[in-house]
């Protein structure tokens, strides 16, 4: 028996149908490739993210070093000056004290001074009160006239007893 014949549409299928499915394994073996190129480009791209972060913390990381060393000496600033200005205020408050004591705080002499005065000028109110100066002077009536406190209870003197005791001797 002899084999059938085949036809040129039959054998132009056939071809194409060969020529499809190396053209199919050729799209599987690129398809595969790309996949692994893929998979190579994937790890590049997380590589090289990384290393950037990694870089840009580590750059963050040195301005927050140097952000709290400026903070650690305006703050050794700041307390100096503040020392300093507390100085500054202290010295002045002790001079404008020392400089109003000496000049409105009598001296010694000036106290003794006045102490002495003091003592003559109470020895003179109480000659003043002996000689009446507690006595209870007024001006009395429309005519303004002199008039002095009495002690009503005490004792009339003279010979028509119109002298009486003023109140208070």
């Amino acid at each position: 028996m002899s084999a059938p014949a085949v036809g040129e549409e039959t054998v132009s299928i056939g071809l194409l149908l060969e020529a499809a499915q190396s053209q199919q394994q050729l799209v599987e073996t690129s398809l595969r490739r790309l996949q692994g190129h893929t998979a190579t480009l994937d790890d590049v791209v997380r590589d090289t993210v990384r290393r950037t972060i990694v870089a840009e913390f580590g750059a963050l990381g040195e301005h927050c070093s140097q952000a709290i060393d400026s903070v650690r000496r305006a703050g050794r600033a700041a307390t100096l000056r503040s020392l300093w200005t507390g100085a500054v205020l202290t010295g002045v408050t002790a001079a404008m004290a020392i400089l109003a004591v000496r000049y409105c705080v009598p001296s010694r002499a000036q106290i003794a001074a006045l102490r002495m005065q003091q003592a003559v000028l109470q020895e003179n109110v109480a000659r003043l009160i002996q000689s009446g100066g507690r006595i209870d002077l007024q001006r009395c009536g429309e005519t303004h006239r002199l008039c002095v406190r009495v002690d009503r209870h005490g004792p009339s003197f003279g010979e028509h007893g119109d002298y009486l005791v003023v109140e208070g001797y």
